[in-house]
């Protein structure tokens, strides 16, 4: 089994904790398990930018499982989504996860929901709250169309070992939904597209800015724009118009 924990980077120091590995000290030297801590480096989506290759990397080594945790997601941390065959969302009771978790996407974006530390004051209440939004959603048609699924709820106990193999079961089940329904193909298609997407436009900014610092003119622009003299929309007219123009 590969894990990747990504943990977030300072904005003022760069620097990460990296503590899912401390936290997961206990499994390092299980056979067959590698764990691999990342920090986002100023990526906003959740991940690291280089997360999906180091999950190409674990995939040719041969882990048949890896395990993807994030940041954590909130409104706007959803790349994981655009990685992981199956998204796992977990909250904890008093919290107030629930109204969290309507605001903020989370319907959309769990193929499973796990309420962790379901031993707690509030835990049945948070889960029925999210049965029935994920209900309504699964029968309004909201939810994804490329596979008949309705987000399963479930209990955990994480450090007690309780509902963990509940959890597993229900990932199973989703990977062979997907298979059956051919989403789980099409779904790594759109994955492969949209990366290459990424790259494009990632190389495209860095080649634009890159003559954009080596022509006065151009640099000129930047500056006027910082001064307010001129407004971003047209100063991107100007710079795409005069390097894209180039050979």
């Amino acid at each position: 089994m590969g894990v990747i924990a990504v943990d977030p980077s300072s904005p003022f120091t760069g620097g990460a904790v990296l503590g899912d590995r401390i936290r997961m000290q206990a499994h390092t030297l299980d056979p067959g398990v590698f764990i691999r801590s990342m920090a986002t480096r100023g990526s906003l989506g959740g991940l690291a930018r280089a997360t999906g290759d180091v999950i190409k990397l674990m995939d040719a080594f041969g882990f048949p499982w890896i395990i993807l945790e994030t940041v954590g997601v909130g409104q706007t941390e959803l790349d994981v989504i655009r990685q992981a065959d199956t998204t796992v969302v977990t909250l904890v009771p008093e919290s107030g996860d629930s109204i969290q978790a309507m605001k903020a996407g989370l319907m959309e974006v769990a193929d499973i929901f796990v309420v962790n530390k379901a031993d707690r004051d509030g835990a049945h209440a948070l889960m029925a709250d999210i049965r029935f939004s994920v209900h309504l959603q699964y029968t309004s048609g909201a939810g994804p169309k490329d596979v008949d699924w309705e987000t399963p709820v479930l209990a955990a106990q994480a450090a007690n070992d309780v509902g963990v193999a509940e959890v597993l079961e229900a990932i199973v089940r989703h990977r062979a939904a997907l298979g059956e329904a051919g989403a789980l193909d099409a779904r790594r298609r759109a994955r492969r597209r949209a990366e290459l997407e990424a790259l494009l436009v990632e190389e495209l900014t860095a080649q634009v800015m890159a003559r954009v610092h080596a022509d006065p003119d151009l640099a000129h622009t930047l500056a006027v724009v910082s001064d307010g003299a001129l407004d971003p929309y047209s100063a991107v007219t100007r710079i795409l118009s005069s390097t894209l123009a180039r050979p």
